[in-house]
This record gives structure tokens, sequence and C-alpha cells, in this order.
């Protein structure tokens, strides 16, 4: 090679060394060239997924690293968890995709300098439901651990294990059993989950034995059969007062006398009713062992009931004029936390915030800031609705169709058709989010489904 060529060559390197090294240096550093030559700060996209490996769309492009643009890989593309950087500010339309699950959509705002998330995204799998039970198994009830379904029908009693699908089916004698399943019917779960109070009638969970029948031992002038706080005993009322009896003693006492209640809850050791007077309806509590009456709160004159939720406050439900009250009874001074009002469904997030839904909306309250926020407006009624473990997501179901929406409010709630048939009622969640159940009709076919979505 001459003298003269290695010069040129040398000058040749020298200046694109000079060039490109400011060139990779502003690309490092966050900047890049816009329209005009002008020298922009970009940003940064961050994106995190459950599960992990998505792909990533930007505008409709799907996304690379730099290398593999330049050498044409296009079957190699970035996958979550990731962050992309060295976008250009502007609005993006961002798409989150995964084979065998709903896409996520949203238009975000890339900032120059700033960086943007998109973290605590659950994926909802495109799945199709399974039939565990067949039958018209349309009384049913999860378990507190989350971890067995019960259901009944007219002739058959059915438990679910939901950690390995063993299912187990107990005949209901129409002739022999006392069981008798009516349009009221509802299924109460001891807090240790081994046993089952439906009516009258008191059912080993797992075995469906029977246990004990109340109104045998006890006599045929009671109602309102609830768990007391122990898995041994139970409360009810009878024409005056409210009882406790122990289900293996087989003995009664007297709680209070002269009760004057519809309904009445166990809570953090007390007991609470909502005893009448000619003009209002006092809360009342009363300590188990001093049966000493204290009350605690006047409501307006209705017929109240206690939604029993696992949160530190009591939930007093006006049914007739549709009232949510929030108390704590723990409080001297305030003991009405919130007044909440067009409630026709709860469910607790937290202590402090409230996911519930009237016939057409689903809100959530936040306690502490007294804040209302809408989540969704629908035409179809609302029959059921539950807060998702991942706690960024609620579930929810119309006569048909069943839906997951977002709480990400950029832009848009994302909202996932998950299923449609012919009839749904009744949705759970198992304990990690993993799989829905519902009683459903499809076709000629009907029971307890199964729908895999995690």
């Amino acid at each position: 090679m001459e003298l003269k060529t290695r010069r040129i060559l040398y000058i040749f390197f020298i200046l694109l060394f000079c060039i490109s090294t400011p060139l990779i240096s502003f690309y490092a550093s966050g900047y890049k060239f816009s329209s005009g030559l002008k020298i922009q700060k970009t940003g940064i996209l961050i994106v995190d997924t459950e599960p992990e490996g998505a792909k990533i769309f930007l505008n409709e492009k799907i996304q690379q690293k730099f290398i593999n643009k330049i050498l044409k890989n296009n079957d190699k593309y970035l996958s979550t968890p990731v962050k992309i950087k060295n976008l250009a500010p502007g609005e993006y339309d961002v798409k989150i995709s995964k084979q065998g699950y709903w896409d996520w959509q949203k238009k975000l705002m890339i900032k120059s300098g700033e960086s943007t998330y998109i973290e605590d995204v659950t994926l909802f799998k495109q799945d199709s439901p399974m039939t565990l039970i067949s039958g018209k198994y349309k009384y049913q009830s999860i378990s507190y651990n989350k971890e067995y379904i019960s259901a009944f029908a007219n002739d058959k009693y059915g438990i679910i294990n939901l950690n390995n699908n063993i299912i187990k089916t107990f005949p209901i004698s129409a002739s022999t059993s006392p069981i008798q399943i009516l349009s009221n019917s509802e299924i109460k779960w001891s807090r240790d989950n081994k046993k089952i109070l439906i009516n009258n009638i008191i059912l080993d969970a797992k075995t469906g034995e029977i246990k004990n029948n109340i109104k045998k031992e006890i006599g045929d002038n009671i109602k309102n059969i609830k768990w007391a706080e122990d898995n041994n005993s139970i409360l009810y009322l009878d024409e005056n007062n409210l009882n406790k009896y122990n289900l293996v003693s087989k003995r009664s006492e007297v709680i209070v006398k002269n009760a004057a209640t519809n309904d009445f809850c166990y809570f953090n050791g007390a007991i609470y009713i909502m005893k009448r007077n000619h003009f209002s309806v006092n809360l009342i509590k009363i300590n188990p062992k001093e049966k000493k009456e204290n009350n605690i709160l006047n409501l307006p004159f209705s017929d109240y009931s206690f939604l029993t939720r696992d949160n530190n406050y009591l939930n007093v439900y006006d049914e007739a004029h549709e009232i949510l009250y929030i108390i704590n009874p723990n409080s001297p001074f305030k003991p009405l936390r919130e007044t909440l009002s067009n409630i026709k469904l709860i469910n607790w997030i937290n202590n402090e915030k409230l996911l519930y839904a009237n016939k057409h909306e689903i809100w959530i309250y936040d306690l502490n800031s007294r804040k209302n926020t809408l989540l969704t407006r629908i035409s179809q009624e609302i029959k059921g609705i539950i807060w998702h473990p991942s706690n960024n997501y609620a579930i929810y179901n119309t006569p048909n169709s069943i839906y997951s929406i977002e709480l990400d409010n950029r832009e848009k709630y994302n909202i996932i058709k998950l299923i449609t048939l012919d009839t749904i009622q009744n949705i759970e969640l198992d304990k990690n989010g993993d799989n829905l159940y519902f009683y459903s009709k499809a076709g000629e076919q009907e029971g307890i489904y199964k729908l895999s979505i995690q």
C-alpha cells in the first residue's frame, strides 16, 4: 500500500472517530437528532408484566434491539421485563402482546428526560371454560381460605378442592334428607373451613356427613342461624331472644333478652345487634361474657343487615334504600365513618378502600381521601364484583359475560371481556387469582365451571 493511500485511510478513520464518538456519546446520554437536525433529549419506557415474555409494539411497530434491526434479525424481539431507551418525546400507541393472552393497549406520553412506567400489568389468558360439576348447582360458596367451593343442587351436594380439582359429590334424598334447598338458601362456612351451615343443617365440608340438625336439636321456632366466632358454636334468634348454642355440649344460653332484631353479627369478640324502637334503630354492642348492652349509634328506622367482611369496620346495609353504613364501633366520638348510597354489591380491597357497584356502575371509594372514583358505567346489569390479588384489577360479571377492568387510568381503563356464555352467576376467584369459578348454563350443559385466567 502506498504511503499516500495509508495517509488517506489514516485521516479517514480519525475523521470517522471524531464524528462518531460525539454521536455515540449523545445517544448513550439519551439525546438524538430530531427533524431539522435539532438535538433532542429522549425518554425511556420501562415495561413489566405478569407473566413475563410479552412483546412490545409502539405505534404498531414491534420493538427490537438496535443491533437486531441493523442485522435484520426478524425473529429476535424485546420482551418483558424490558427498558426501551432513546424514544423521541410524544404520544405512543403502546401494545403488549403474548400468545395465548389478551393484549394490553393504551396511549401513553413519553416525556423528554423522563421514564414512563408500565408496571403491575397482568395479562389474562384467552381460554375456554371447563365443566367441574354438571347439574343445577345454583347455590355455591367459597371457603375463607379460598381452597374449597361447596355447591348445592336440589338432589346433591358437591365439594371442589381448588388446589387439585378433586371433586366429590354426595346425594341428597328428598324423602330422607333434612336439607331443603330454598330460593333464599345461603351457604355459610365455618372459620376453620371444615364445616358448612346451610339453612338449619351443619355438614362436614369434606365428607358431606350431617353433623348437626339444628332445628331437631333446638326446636322449630328459630331463625337466622349464624356461626359464632368459634367453630363449635352458633348464634340464632327465637321469638324473643338472641341465643348461643354449643354444637358439642348441645346447650343453649340466652345472650340478649328481648332482642327485637332481625339481624346480628359477631365482630372482634363482641356481638352486635340492630335493636328497633319506635322511631329509630339502635346499634347495640354486647360483651358475650358480661352480656352488657352498650348503645353505639342510632340510625333511621328501617330494616338493616350486617354484611360480614374481613376488615376493620362493621358494614351495616339498608337494602330498601341501598345505603351502606361503614362503622368503627371502637371509636368513642365518631363511630359512623362513612355513609354511601346507591350500593348493591361491595368488596373490600383493604381496610381503607372499597370496591362497590350499583346496577350499572362500578366505583372505588377511598376512606382516607373520601374520594369516589368511577371505573366503568355499562348498560347491562352488574351481577358480581371481585378484587383480583394483583391489586390492580377488578373482575365483574353481567348476566352472561365476565370482564376484567384495570385500575391504571392513564388515557382509559382497560376492560377485557374474558368470556361470554348463556348464563353466568356467582363468580368466585381462587386465592392466587389464577382461576375463576362460576355457575353457568351453555346450551343444554349447566353446572359449575372453571376458567383459567393466569
